[in-house]
């Protein structure tokens, strides 16, 4: 039989170690909030396009607008944008959209 005095000790380092057992895992569900731009090309390198999106304040660079032949600066380009709202994700993509026939 137990002491009664070990069971407050037992009780705590159980619960204390279940903590480290049951860790919560990296990333899960995440939610975006998605909206469609017009992006202006302000750099080309061999690896990505740099892109500013007037609607966000900011520039990002995307690796899925690096097209053949890529896009030439001052392009102005229509993406869907996906910015983390909540979650452990990828905190931006950035999506060619179609081009519309005018």
């Amino acid at each position: 039989m137990l002491k009664p005095a070990l069971l407050p000790l037992l009780l705590t380092t159980t619960l204390g170690l279940g903590g480290c057992i049951f860790e919560r895992p990296v990333g899960g569900s995440c939610t975006y909030l998605t909206l469609q731009a017009v992006a202006v090309v302000t750099g080309v390198t061999d690896s990505a396009v740099v892109l500013y999106l007037p609607e966000l304040e900011r520039s990002v660079d995307s690796r899925t607008l690096l097209t053949e032949p890529p896009p030439a600066v001052g392009d102005h380009l229509r993406v869907a944008v996906r910015q983390i709202t909540e979650g452990s994700c990828t905190p931006l993509m950035v999506q060619p959209l179609p081009v519309e026939d005018e």
